[in-house]
């Protein structure tokens, strides 16, 4: 397994994909959030603020004057014989801020949800954001297509329950 990253050129070198920085942060989020015991919507509105923070830092160093896909991250699986490329363009930018800045809204309207299923709540909300932040940044049509039909089980689970 190889990690490669593809530099946007003007970024500064602290942080160096802020693609995957966001979903490091949300994949920490989740992890957290079931073996949380304190005020866990407050933990995953953190998470969610990161990730939006990281979303509009990459939106600062989006350079529009490229063609193409900036902020590549390219995973070679060796084992499974495939590649996983993550990366945005004008499009995949726009969607992605918005999936980001809408999720903490969701999050502040969790509070009126029951306690009892709050902890289920907020994974399969962080489990959604994290799903959509990996549809909108992919860039290989089956992996486009996995994300975004297993971006279906959490809400049909959110929805039915």
């Amino acid at each position: 397994m190889t990690l490669y990253f593809v530099s946007a050129g003007l970024m500064p070198s602290p942080l160096v994909n802020p693609l995957l920085a966001i979903f490091v942060v949300l994949f920490v989020g989740l992890v957290l959030s079931n073996t949380f015991e304190g005020d866990l919507i407050e933990l995953c509105l953190y998470a969610s603020f990161a990730a939006l923070y990281f979303g509009l830092y990459s939106c600062l160093f989006f350079n529009q004057g490229v063609a193409g896909f900036q902020f590549v991250c390219f995973l070679h699986l060796s084992s499974f014989g495939t590649d996983f490329m993550l990366g945005v363009d004008g499009i995949s930018m726009v969607f992605l801020l918005l999936t980001l800045f809408i999720f903490p809204f969701c999050f502040l309207a969790a509070r009126s949800v029951s306690p009892t299923n709050i902890r289920q709540f907020c994974g399969y909300l962080l489990a959604m954001e994290i799903l959509l932040v990996l549809t909108f940044t992919t860039m290989d049509l089956f992996y486009f297509y996995v994300f975004f039909e297993s971006l279906l089980i959490p809400m049909f689970i959110l929805i039915g329950v």
